[in-house]
């Protein structure tokens, strides 16, 4: 036996797993088809370009004659982080159908060449089954070489080629070849060989690089000669459908029919299978109506059939028998859609599988048709016209074949001879969570009960249902408690978590109740406050997005869904809350926050909606801007002042002013009343009574004095030290003296309203006089009180506000001309307090003739 022989034999008896009685790792020259290039191992990056290694050949080489790939790479290390990255070599395969032959792994170091497969040759298999955490086991190995003595500035050069195509594609091929990458390069080759009588379509994608093309007899050949190109640095972020790196589809299908009729080979169900299918099945189902059989047969394949894949070789793509995964109780994503189809099919119910891709969506519409599209198996529902998708791999799923939710959307290719196209996913896809915080607050300072109560509905109800499903109550308590513990770290649940599963209308709710005994905390700049917040976690996740404003790439928003919120503090007193209504409207999303008083309380709602699963690169800009608004939003503080907030002191400043104001108003008001006298605009022996529309101001003259009144004993704000102290302590100057102006006028305004009465009741000749001047003064005030306020405080003017303005010109408008022209009027006010000379006054001729109805 040769030296070499030995040396491999014990390689392959010292290999981590077992070789199924043939080589499946050996060393072999380069094939004969292969075009040969050499590395230029003295190319080094741009500088800045590289981290620990660069790229000086990529070399890809795919013969679909031979069914064998050639691959070829040669790289420098240029840090000691670099060695550790790429001194181990492994290469992934398949054994069930593919063989590997390693051609050659040299290192160049200052001008010599070390052959490292004859010295660190040995070739470790491991089976590491990337997809064990998802259930799946596809039995491919991996050969690892762990090379020894590699240094920085080394030049790592290996090729090697994979032998064998999965025979499940039977002849077909498809794939794309890239031609950027995420590593700088010195250069890129790609080479495609393929029988003349096999068509392949291409289509380039970014880019319109032309191969070279080269014919014989028997083949064509197709090349890539790609140079130095520097990395493509993806953007964060990003759809799983956007693909930035430049590349060229290709693939032998001419269109999704053939797609179709490959596949369908594979998921063609005997009529001995069948048979045994329907006998194990037997009396099972006990449904009578086409729609709750299918909802049963459906949560029986969900829930009762693990999911669990052995996907090695032609079970990469074929499906096992359905009546074997019925008694196995588990199978892939293929085997258990096969088996929920076949079940509906015995009860007449048109299914059938369907392939579909879960990253793409409609971006599925822009690859070229091949078997390489599509990364999971679905099930498409016809019962009377009505079309339903359905993922058999979902467990816990609620809901009726109305309101069946999908996991994503897109397109899916029908398994069946017939398929021409992909046909869209129609399922409703909603992500709805309503949830509500109530907050019970004992006293000012004291501690709070919260009740937290959150409603999930379709996808998200799903989610929550098997969140529950998969543990303890104890365990999503501890983990429910932890949440809130930022905000307030001395919460403590006081009930055990609720939860309510209404299955059938996919609804799940949770009830949380807790106990906050520190819901107050001392503020830090001043001892005589304390505080309290609401903040929205949930908000702070779904708005803490990416700074950047300048993209390139969609940014990803995630699935279409709707969040919605509401925090209500219960508070033992009322609270002053300026209203909050903001609302952030876009084509991708909307956003509406409330803020209010609502009895002895504050509410807070939120309602945040993604209407698309993404965002344009060029409307990142506004995303940014708004999400960043958004996010200002979710904090709350109550702050409460304990000098001010103590109860109801008299202001010596407010009684002083009310008693000033009193006298000064009391005086001016006997002085009209007594010295302000004027003529009768009318001398009659016959006057006429308060009547006709002087019985409306009548009204509002009796009962003003008593409103006035009414209103200072109810708010006795004016009067309370706490008004005055706020504000100065504010340092509001401006709004300081327009509460003391609006103070002293309603002072004045309550003793002329008396005089006022007294004057009209009497019908004295100074009412009609009077009255435009106490008309127009209210209409200042009111202008004053409504808009220079709120000018002030920077606030819009409100919708209340403009209607007292309104309601006040009004009056304005109407009574002045009423009172200055009215006949009424003048037949009316004509008694004075004093005898009238009747030579001076105002004498209508005998024969006017005076009709109450001209008022």
């Amino acid at each position: 036996m040769s030296t070499y022989t030995a040396k491999f034999c014990l390689i392959v008896f010292t290999l981590y797993s077992f070789i199924f009685g043939t080589q499946l790792v050996s060393r072999a020259p380069r094939p004969a088809w292969v075009k040969p290039l050499t590395a230029d191992i003295t190319a080094v990056p741009k500088s800045g370009e590289a981290s620990g290694f660069y790229y000086q050949l990529l070399d890809y080489q795919y013969n679909l004659v031979n069914k064998e790939t050639y691959l070829h790479f040669a790289y420098k290390v240029l840090t000691p982080e670099g060695v550790q990255q790429m001194s181990d070599i492994t290469v992934g395969f398949d054994p069930a159908y593919q063989r590997l032959l390693f051609h050659q792994i040299k290192i160049h170091r200052d001008g010599k060449v070390i052959d490292k497969l004859s010295t660190d040759g040995r070739v470790r298999l491991v089976q590491r089954e990337e997809s064990m955490d998802r259930y799946l086991y596809d039995g491919s190995l991996t050969a690892i070489v762990h090379l020894k003595d590699v240094r920085v500035g080394d030049v790592i050069e290996y090729e090697y080629t994979r032998r064998g195509f999965n025979p499940v594609y039977n002849g077909h091929f498809a794939m794309a070849l890239y031609f950027e990458n995420s590593s700088p390069f010195e250069r890129l080759y790609t080479r495609l060989i393929k029988p003349v009588s096999k068509q392949l379509i291409m289509k380039n994608v970014g880019h319109e690089l032309n191969p070279e093309i080269q014919r014989t007899d028997n083949t064509v050949e197709y090349s890539w000669d790609i140079p130095k190109t520097a990395a493509m640095i993806a953007e964060n972020n990003t759809p799983q459908w956007h693909n930035p790196y430049k590349r060229v589809m290709v693939s032998n299908f001419a269109n999704w029919h053939e797609v179709a009729l490959w596949a369908n080979q594979y998921f063609t169900v005997s009529e001995n299978d069948r048979q045994k299918l329907k006998k194990l099945i037997g009396k099972r189902f006990k449904s009578t109506s086409k729609d709750s059989l299918a909802v049963e047969v459906i949560r029986f394949v969900q829930d009762e059939i693990r999911y669990l894949g052995f996907e090695s070789g032609l079970n990469s793509h074929k499906p096992h028998a359905p009546e074997k995964v019925f008694n196995q109780r588990f199978g892939d994503c293929k085997d258990k859609s096969l088996l929920l189809s076949s079940i509906l099919k015995l009860y007449a119910i048109d299914a059938w599988p369907m392939l579909v891709n879960t990253d793409l969506g409609h971006e599925i519409d822009n690859v070229l048709p091949s078997h390489t599209v599509f990364n999971h198996c679905v099930v498409q529902i016809n019962i009377d016209g009505k079309e339903i998708t359905v993922d058999p791999t979902c467990s816990n799923q609620g809901g009726d074949l109305d309101s069946y939710t999908f996991p994503f959307s897109g397109k899916g290719l029908i398994i069946r001879p017939n398929t021409k196209e992909l046909i869209e996913i129609k399922n409703a896809n909603c992500a709805d969570v309503d949830e509500e915080e109530f907050f019970k607050v004992d006293s000012i300072g004291g501690g709070a009960d919260l009740i937290v109560r959150t409603v999930y509905r379709g996808k998200e109800a799903d989610r929550r249902r098997s969140e529950f499903s998969n543990q303890s109550l104890e365990e999503v308590q501890k983990r429910y408690t932890e949440y809130y513990t930022d905000i307030y770290p001395d919460i403590r649940t006081v009930a055990p978590i609720r939860v309510t599963d209404n299955r059938s209308a996919n609804l799940f709710t949770v009830e949380e109740f807790y106990r906050i005994d520190k819901f107050w905390k001392p503020s830090t700049g001043d001892t005589n406050k304390i505080y309290c917040e609401v903040y929205s976690l949930s908000l702070e996740n779904l708005f803490s997005v990416s700074k950047a404003r300048s993209r390139k790439a969609p940014y990803s928003l995630g699935e279409p869904s709707s969040f919605h919120q509401t925090f209500t503090l219960n508070l033992p007193e009322e609270w002053n809350v300026t209203p909050v209504d903001t609302v952030i409207s876009s084509p991708y999303y909307t956003y509406r926050y409330n803020l209010f008083a609502k009895r002895k309380g504050v509410v807070l709602t939120y309602a945040y909606t993604r209407i698309s699963d993404y965002i344009p690169a060029e409307f990142t800009e506004q995303f940014v801007k708004d999400h960043q608004a958004m996010k200002a939003d979710i904090s709350y503080y109550l702050t409460y002042d304990k000098i001010l907030g103590a109860g109801f002191k008299l202001s010596a400043l407010s009684l002083i002013v009310a008693i000033v104001s009193l006298l000064l108003a009391t005086g001016l008001g006997l002085l009209l009343y007594y010295r302000y006298d004027p003529k009768p605009m009318y001398l009659s022996e016959k006057s006429e009574s308060i009547g006709g529309w002087l019985v409306f101001p009548a009204i509002g003259f009796a009962l003003t004095p008593l409103i006035l009144l009414s209103d200072l004993i109810k708010s006795p704000v004016y009067f309370d030290y706490k008004t005055w102290a706020g504000l100065l302590k504010a340092g509001s100057w401006a709004l300081f003296s327009v509460t003391l102006v609006e103070f002293v006028y309603n002072i004045f305004y309550l003793v002329f309203s008396v005089f006022f009465a007294i004057l009209f009741f009497q019908r004295r000749t100074s009412v009609p006089r009077i009255i435009p001047v106490y008309l127009l003064v209210i209409f200042i005030m009111t202008i004053l009180d409504n808009v220079v306020v709120n000018l002030i405080n920077h606030e819009s003017i409100s919708a209340e506000s403009l209607k007292n303005i309104y309601r006040v010109l009004t009056a304005v408008l109407v009574w002045i001309p009423y009172f200055r022209i009215s006949r009424r009027v003048k037949r009316t006010f004509v008694k004075t307090l004093h005898k009238e000379n009747p030579d001076s006054a105002v004498v209508f001729e005998v024969g006017e003739v005076i009709n109450s109805e001209n008022d």
